[in-house]
């Protein structure tokens, strides 16, 4: 009885775990698939004060000439038994366990002191931003807006160097409380960036409404730019229309070819990041390449995906599933 109890528990708590009205039938291996996720949260509580949490570094360039502007601060974490773990993974976990405050307001920290220290370090560096992820746990959190200032005020960095980048689906919820928010961080002087726009489900007036100044165009959107189907380019034409007419910058996610990157700007899109400007960075090498030449350097791209210095590959590019 005590076993077809433990069994009937392990399938209730995955059919919870994909949404409302779900069910599962009990098979052998969820026993150990949800084992492995309790080790993995287990491990996940101590993994901060390890220093087994890192950040990477993804540049984010000026279309027309490949000129690096800025970095998007990427999590990772580097288990000492398991290797990298994908943020697809452990992001969740601590989304549920409600770990992610405290991961998100060290990753806030270290992002900004570092982009801080590169940009006293290097003269050409000096107008760098840094873009860091908000989860929806952390942005529905009181004190969001106090920590950023604590962390600004601690790190040195100004305000206008900081991009929050945030989804569709946590502005759609609670938009009046939403929009209450987003003023007040604008206040400070930060800068918002709307991540994988056109995925989800806003409503375009919000979008007036919500003082947004960056469209991030997803890579699923970027896949079909410079392809021989002209329905490729389609919603990513209509999103830089869009952020032209609203005066709100798009950056492109995603690009892997030369061709994407010229199509891109022939659309009228500004920024982009991608392998084919580079792989995601550890701090050393984000340094190293700034240092490489007196001013903001220039990322040419390559078609084989390689991009010097020594890039780091990561097992994921977001921060967010």
């Amino acid at each position: 009885a005590d076993e077809l109890l433990r069994n009937a528990d392990v399938a209730m708590y995955i059919a919870k775990n994909k949404g409302k009205g779900c069910y599962e039938v009990f098979e052998p291996h969820m026993h150990a698939a949800v084992l492995e996720r309790l080790d993995l949260e287990a491990d996940l509580h101590h993994a901060l004060e390890r220093g087994e949490l890192v950040l990477h570094y993804h540049p984010i360039v000026v279309l027309r000439d490949g000129r690096l502007t800025g970095f998007e601060a990427l999590l990772r974490w580097q288990h000492p038994t398991r290797g990298l773990i994908a943020p697809g993974v452990f992001i969740p976990i601590a989304e549920e366990t409600g770990l992610m405050v405290p991961i998100g307001r060290w990753v806030l920290e270290e992002a900004c002191r570092q982009a801080r220290e590169w940009r006293q370090t290097h003269a050409g560096a000096r107008s760098l931003t840094i873009t860091v992820n908000v989860s929806g746990r952390e942005f529905h959190h009181a004190d969001l807006a106090d920590t950023v200032v604590e962390t600004l005020e601690t790190t040195g960095l100004p305000a206008g160097a900081l991009i929050l980048e945030l989804t569709e689906t946590v502005l759609m919820q609670q938009a009046k409380t939403t929009l209450a928010r987003l003023q007040t961080l604008k206040e400070i002087g930060v800068r918002l960036a709307l991540d994988d726009f056109g995925t989800g489900y806003s409503n375009l007036s919000y979008l007036q409404r919500f003082p947004i100044d960056i469209l991030k165009i997803d890579r699923s959107f970027v896949d079909g730019i410079g392809s021989e189907s002209a329905d490729g380019s389609a919603l990513a034409r209509a999103i830089i229309a869009l952020g032209d007419s609203l005066r709100i910058d798009t950056v492109a996610e995603g690009v892997r070819s030369r061709e994407q990157s010229v199509a891109l700007q022939a659309l009228g899109c500004e920024f982009g990041q991608g392998f084919f400007f580079a792989r995601p960075l550890d701090a050393a090498a984000a340094g190293a390449l700034l240092a490489r030449d007196g001013e903001m350097p220039r990322l040419r791209g390559s078609d084989d995906r390689v991009a010097a210095p020594p890039l780091i590959v990561s097992a994921r590019e977001t921060l967010a599933p």
